[in-house]
């Protein structure tokens, strides 16, 4: 495994984005162009020649994969499935709960977790503030998100309201 630009001549790779840089374009000469965006993202980024895969843990997931690496270790002897973590619907079943899925997940051996937890034990620091910078992006979303549907329900209320229909004739 090797980090960065050396990625060519490992199998598998992993890496942390932490910095401002957000332009590199040192990816796998096969990934597509949402791999290739992918590569760009904040995070842990993991890839692997031969799946010809690319995922992209948030720094919040990034966290909990070293918690977990830390905590147990079941995975020094079976390895681990790690992902984008998801939630799988079902639409044909409404009732059916939804269920905590992967998305471009990709097996890991004991060897490669252990490298893993290494960089991300070294990096703890700056998945730390990722992780703040991320709560609080997320928290501006949502309050725009917030805003934009309201004002859309009191544009639909007024458009509804019987005093507006009147006024309109």
């Amino acid at each position: 495994m090797q980090e960065q630009n050396e990625q060519s001549e490992a199998s598998w790779g992993a890496r942390v984005n932490a910095g401002r840089w957000r332009n590199a374009e040192d990816w796998p000469t096969w990934a597509n162009s949402r791999q290739q965006e992918k590569w760009n993202e904040h995070g842990l980024v993991l890839w692997d020649h031969q799946e010809r895969q690319i995922t992209r843990l948030s720094a919040k997931h990034s966290l909990q994969l070293l918690d977990h690496l830390r905590m147990n270790n079941d995975w020094r002897e079976h390895g681990l499935v790690v992902g984008e973590p998801a939630k799988k619907i079902f639409l044909d079943e409404p009732e059916r709960e939804p269920e905590s899925s992967f998305i471009d997940s990709m097996s890991l051996s004991p060897d490669q977790l252990q490298v893993v937890l290494d960089l991300l034990e070294r990096r703890e620091d700056d998945l730390q503030r990722l992780r703040e910078v991320e709560a609080e992006d997320r928290k501006r979303r949502l309050s725009r998100a917030y805003t934009i549907l309201l004002d859309l329900a009191a544009r639909q209320e007024l458009e509804d309201s019987p005093d507006t229909a009147s006024s309109e004739e």
